[in-house]
């Protein structure tokens, strides 16, 4: 009789997902995880085929969690629609530094061009329906936003600087 599983995939992904939310995508090893579970990595690799795939496990989910931020700023009504998506870019940004970078500033050589999948499309589906923006006017929309987060992000951390927390 097979051993009883001791983790379901989620759970791992949840530990890894938080080891990258602490430490940062370096700090996710076999070795860590299996530390953070309690565990040895057999466990690990008898639910995923490496550490890579565990890295695109919780790249999907950080996404997922970034997701769900942006549509609660956008659902809360505190800002415009368009505002709300920006600031809570800035807020994911400032709260959860390590995931932040994993997401949005990890080098990307390599990677096929993003835009196709499901969670992109889920985000532009709401953007355009709190916006009014029309789907064909996304790419300008989504220049024009990333430069705004972009110019608050450096606001952001110049404040940072000139005065540490």
């Amino acid at each position: 009789m097979p051993p009883k599983v001791r983790f379901t995939r989620e759970e791992i992904i949840r530990a890894a997902l938080d080891i990258t939310r602490e430490s940062g995508p370096e700090a996710l090893t076999a070795r860590s995880l299996a530390a953070r579970l309690d565990c040895s990595a057999k466990p690990i690799f008898g639910l995923f085929r490496s550490m890579d795939e565990v890295q695109q496990e919780v790249l999907k989910a950080g996404y997922q969690f970034y997701g769900e931020a942006i549509a609660r700023a956008m659902e809360s009504g505190e800002y415009p629609p368009y505002k709300a998506s920006g600031m809570a870019y800035i807020s994911f940004a400032r709260t959860r530094p390590q995931l932040f970078k994993e997401l949005f500033m990890r080098d990307r050589t390599g990677e096929p061009p993003a835009g196709d999948d499901p969670l992109t499309r889920s985000i532009v589906a709401l953007i355009v329906k709190n916006t009014a923006v029309e789907s064909v006017a996304y790419d300008a929309y989504l220049i024009r936003l990333c430069a705004v987060a972009a110019h608050y992000l450096r606001l952001l951390l110049s404040m940072q600087a000139a005065y540490p927390v």
